[in-house]
């Protein structure tokens, strides 16, 4: 099957919020999702004819690099759609040359460390988050 690819910041998140609770991933509200669009440096789509199936996005500084979100929704998972995301990203990386290129995964989720690995990334051993 054939997919689009659209590089930018107009999401389609009504199609995103429709999924991210079969994800567990939190859900954002409008107010969240414009905020996201607006301070993201770099965001990949992937659509089937017009509907949202995956989505990554980026946040950087110039020197950093944080990748949140891949997701990609239940129906189209095992299709190559998340590694698409990922090279997407990464050819954006490349011509940015970082220092450090980094994300966040939950380890409840089957098969997403090795999924990151596969796709070039290692793991650290350290990570703090600001109680809230």
């Amino acid at each position: 099957m054939a997919y689009t690819i659209k590089i930018g910041n107009d999401i389609h998140s009504a199609d995103i919020d429709a999924y991210y609770p079969l994800l567990g991933f939190g859900l954002y509200n409008a107010k969240d999702w414009k905020k996201i669009r607006e301070r993201s440096t770099f965001i990949v789509q992937v659509l089937d004819k017009d509907k949202t199936v995956g989505w990554g996005r980026c946040m950087d500084d110039g020197t950093f690099c944080m990748i949140y979100d891949i997701a990609v929704h239940p129906k189209y998972q095992k299709q190559g759609i998340g590694r698409t995301i990922i090279e997407e990203i990464k050819k954006y990386v490349a011509r940015n040359d970082f220092s450090s290129v980094s994300l966040f995964y939950n380890p409840h989720n089957p098969g997403v460390k090795e999924f990151y690995q596969k796709c070039g990334f290692y793991e650290l051993p350290n990570a703090m988050r600001l109680k809230k």
